[in-house]
């Protein structure tokens, strides 16, 4: 099977996440298209986590570790979106290039720049047609109706289908109401009123991203299972932190040290 990977996002920290990108797709002998963004920048005043990663994304970023990518590369202000918009034109782009490509890929999977993923299955076997992947499905709560939680950070399916899904949802409603658009939820809405399936993915997947305040555990030469075994606890801990510093820095002054600590 032809299998494309569309590789999209910020740059941010790709190169630690790409590390591990060989042992879990490898065996797909996969083609990449990378649709990111130029400028990548995270800032954190916090005491004890300061940091501030300016990086400008080149092609030569991406070639040395993949020499036969396809890359888009876009300038972030340029394009003038607002945020409900800039994902998918990201993926937008990098599907109108795999049409270009002259090659008919079976499996499209679409993947952020910044992550790396583990599974226990095998991506391309028993793909169903006009099935989208998610790491939910099709799922309800307890009332019946249905629960909308899209991931956007990985999911695939048989590349007619993926086609199908981003080139609808960009040209949906969904994108025009930017004002009531969720990232979490829209695209799930969009796929439950479509003719499209909602599959879950049909075994163990675990999907991390990388964050600043993650480096500090790499590199590793250990296999990614193990590697992420061994440190889920701390990767768990840091996301909290994490989305502290990503909100409003001024609800430090009341939190104390040992709280940042735990």
């Amino acid at each position: 099977m032809n299998v494309a990977i569309i590789v999209w996002g910020f740059y941010r920290q790709f190169d630690a996440a790409v590390e591990f990108w060989d042992e879990s797709y490898s065996e797909y002998n996969p083609d990449y298209f990378f649709s990111i963004w130029e400028d990548s920048m995270e800032k954190c005043t916090l005491t004890g986590f300061n940091f501030d990663i300016r990086k400008k994304a080149t092609r030569k970023d991406i070639t040395k570790h993949y020499p036969d990518a396809n890359i888009n590369i876009f300038k972030n202000k340029a394009c003038k979106l607002v945020a409900a918009e800039r994902i998918w034109f990201l993926l937008e782009k990098a599907v109108d290039s795999i049409l270009q490509s002259n090659k008919k890929y079976d499996v499209i999977i679409v993947k952020r720049a910044d992550a790396f993923e583990w599974r226990d299955y095998k991506i391309t076997d028993n793909l169903k047609n006009n099935t989208i992947y998610t790491y939910q499905g099709r799922q309800r709560d307890s009332y019946g109706n249905p629960h909308y939680d899209f991931g956007d950070i990985f999911f695939y399916g048989r590349s007619d289908s993926m086609v199908k899904f981003i080139k609808g949802f960009v040209n949906s409603k969904y994108l025009k109401l930017k004002d009531e658009f969720c990232p979490h939820k829209s695209p799930d809405q969009f796929l439950w009123e479509s003719d499209l399936d909602i599959e879950i993915f049909p075994g163990n997947h675990h999907e991390q991203l990388v964050r600043p305040i993650h480096l500090f555990m790499f590199p590793s030469n250990k296999p990614i299972k193990e590697f992420l075994d061994e440190n889920a606890w701390m990767f768990n801990g840091l996301e909290g932190l994490w989305h502290y510093i990503r909100t409003n820095r001024r609800q430090y002054y009341f939190i104390s040290e040992d709280e940042i600590g735990e």
